[in-house]
Formats: C-alpha cells, sequence, structure tokens
C-alpha cells in the first residue's frame, strides 16, 4: 500500500501511520496507468482523437465537389447520384440504365406533343387550306411530315396494285414501290421548284424555297385525304375505284392545288402578270421538267412506274367519259 499524501508504503491499514493520509494498492496503480498507455497507444495506431474523430481524409481525388445549391436548397439535378458514383469507384459504363431510361423516356415524349401539334395543324389545314399561305417557320416540319405522307401513301397504292392487277406485267413487287416512291419525291421536288421559279420571276422575290416547300406541304392536307380513300379501297381490293382515287391524288399532287399556290401568288405579288399566264407558265415549266427528267433521264429506272400512272389516268378519262 502507498499514500497518496507523502508516499509512505506500509503492508496493511487504509490511512497512512504517518500522516493520515489514504492509501491505495501500487499494482492497481500500475495497471491502470499500464490501461491509460494501452489506451493512448491504440488512439494513435487508428489515427483517432480521443473524441473519437479522425485525423486524417481520404485523398482528394476520390470525391467530386459538391455542387453549389440553388436558391430552393435543392442540388443541380443528376450531380447527387454523379458524386455517390465516383465515391463508390463506380464508372460510367457500370451505372444503372436510369438516365439511358431518361432520355428515352423524354425523346418518346417529344414524339407524342410533335404528334399532337401535328394533328392540330393537319385539322386546321383540312377545314382552311389557305391557312398553310401564312404557315410560320417552327410549323414547317408539319408541312415536311404532310410530304412524306403523300409520298408513303403513293407507295403502298402503288405496292397493293402491283401485287394484284399488275401482277403480270411487274415480277417484283417490292422493286416496283421503291420505284414509286422515288418517282413521286422527285416529281414533288420538280412542282415545288417550278413554283418557287415562277415566283421569283413574276410575284414574290424574296420568298424563300424552304417557304414554297412549307406552303407546298401544307396545301397537301386535302391531297392526302384522297390518298387514304384510294388505299382504303386497294385494302378491300376495289382496284377500279382505287385506280380513279389514285389518279386524283396524283393530279391534286402535281396540277390542280400547285395552280391555286401560284395563283395566290401571282395575285398577291402581281408584277404586271395576269394569272392566266402564270397558269400557263407553271404548266408548260411543270411538264418540261417532268418530261425532261423522266423520259430523258430516269426513263429506264421509273419507266414502269410511269405506265402505271399513265393507265390511271387512261382508266380515268375513260371512267368520266362513260358519264
Amino acid at each position: 500500500m502507498k499514500c497518496t499524501s507523502c508516499g509512505n508504503e506500509q503492508d496493511v491499514g487504509v490511512y497512512c501511520g504517518q500522516c493520515g493520509g489514504q492509501l491505495v494498492a501500487i499494482e492497481s496503480k500500475k495497471s491502470s496507468d499500464l490501461e491509460e498507455s494501452n489506451d493512448e497507444i491504440s488512439l494513435e495506431e487508428n489515427n483517432l482523437s480521443p473524441e473519437g474523430e479522425t485525423d486524417e481524409f481520404p485523398p482528394e481525388d476520390q470525391y467530386e465537389q459538391i455542387p453549389e445549391q440553388h436558391d430552393d436548397g435543392d442540388l443541380e439535378q443528376g450531380t447527387v447520384n454523379d458524386i455517390v458514383y465516383q465515391v463508390e469507384g463506380v464508372t460510367e459504363e457500370e451505372m444503372p440504365l436510369s438516365t439511358t431510361e431518361g432520355s428515352s423516356a423524354e425523346s418518346v415524349d417529344k414524339m407524342v406533343e410533335t404528334s399532337k401539334a401535328f394533328g392540330h395543324f393537319f385539322q386546321q389545314w383540312l377545314k382552311t387550306p389557305s391557312q398553310a399561305l401564312k404557315v410560320a417557320r417552327q410549323q414547317s416540319i408539319y408541312a415536311l411530315i404532310n410530304i412524306g405522307l403523300l409520298a408513303l401513301l403513293f407507295t403502298f397504292i402503288a405496292y397493293f396494285h402491283s401485287r394484284s392487277t399488275y401482277d403480270t406485267i411487274y415480277s417484283s413487287h417490292g422493286a416496283f414501290a421503291l420505284k414509286a416512291f422515288f418517282l413521286i419525291i422527285l416529281s414533288i421536288a420538280i412542282v415545288i421548284a417550278v413554283i418557287f421559279l415562277i415566283n421569283k420571276l413574276f410575284a414574290d422575290a424574296m420568298i424563300t424555297f424552304e417557304k414554297v416547300t412549307a406552303i407546298y406541304g401544307g396545301f397537301m392536307t386535302p391531297a392526302i385525304i384522297v390518298g387514304l380513300i384510294a388505299l382504303f379501297f386497294s385494302l378491300i381490293k376495289n382496284y377500279e375505284y382505287a385506280g380513279y382515287f389514285t389518279a386524283i391524288f396524283i393530279l391534286l399532287i402535281g396540277i390542280f392545288i400547285p395552280l391555286y399556290v401560284v395563283n395566290q401568288f401571282v395575285v398577291r405579288y402581281r408584277k404586271q402578270l395576269d394569272p392566266l399566264y402564270a397558269y400557263l407558265s407553271f404548266l408548260i415549266f411543270t411538264i418540261v421538267a417532268l418530261s425532261l427528267v423522266h423520259k430523258v433521264i430516269l426513263s429506264s429506272m421509273t419507266g414502269e412506274v410511269t405506265q402505271y400512272i399513265a393507265s390511271l389516268f387512261w382508266s380515268l378519262t375513260h371512267f368520266l367519259i362513260g358519264i
């Protein structure tokens, strides 16, 4: 035993025989000192302070700088996931497909919105086609969709006709349909180019080819309805009336509606040219351009499709004269 006041050591007792101070066991004191020493060593080995806090930090390259918070206290979109993946050591290739799925969902939503907007403008142009003259730049996409629908309708109609009425003439129905698609796209481009040329010469010289294309596409809404009727008769295998409506469909695309568009431009921006001469100019330029392209340049490629169209016109003429 050892006195805590004077340091006197004695074997037994609770109080010191010399000063009366409290005695403590010498081995217990040594054990307490040893435990405190072991605790200090353990803290030093684990780099911990007595309060349990670490003195060292992970390398800075394991963390991404935390983005700034907005006024509403929310982190910028997408950055929280990026921080988590970087800390855990996950690469971009190993990240979940949530980002891709989000992009796909956005694309689907955009397509749905575009479809709804197109349906709205289609109804407007069907009720009052002349509104196409006021088509805005951002609405040009809907006019281009109309032109694409024209080409697809004619392609499907030609395909079904080649599988039935003209089965003995054309051996490859798919190739015939592709030729029909190419022919109608090229014909539409020629018609738009002629309208643009007549505008430059006799009407609005400041108009652009893009504007003419948008106006033409907007005016094609009634023609699409006629094309759908022709396709319907083709599907129910009434090829006689399908041929009649297909011929009217082609006339609307290449002659009747373009003449009306030319008339609107010439009347609005008259430059000492009577609308009758504008009609005649359009007919002459269009016939010459189509003849040069189809008969001289593309006769070997689209010859059978041209014969198919000629047979449609002949059938329609015969039907009208018969009435």
